[in-house]
């Protein structure tokens, strides 16, 4: 398999750099309600990321949808270990 390489640069909230594979969606996430942190999987209903992981990848997405209860939702992945490598 040829793997194709792209550097994203974003805007970074914590300092860092990560690599990982990307998985990329064109809509937003919500936090609450829409992965499950303790199996760093997409629940949310009709999102195009629907069943897949986050875990240990590179989330590319455009922004979330909601307030406080995503980064808390986040944080208990990265507590659980199912957290992406960055966002």
């Amino acid at each position: 398999m040829n793997a194709t390489i792209i550097v994203l640069h974003g805007r970074k909230v914590v300092g860092g750099s990560a690599e990982g594979e990307a998985l990329v969606t064109t809509q937003t996430i919500s936090g609450w309600g829409g992965v499950n942190p303790m199996t760093g999987t997409v629940i949310e209903t009709r999102h195009e990321l629907r069943g897949q992981s986050f875990k240990d990848k590179v989330l590319v997405c455009p922004g979330a949808k909601g307030s406080s209860g995503w980064s808390s939702v986040f944080h208990q992945a990265r507590l659980a270990g199912t957290a992406p490598k960055a966002m």
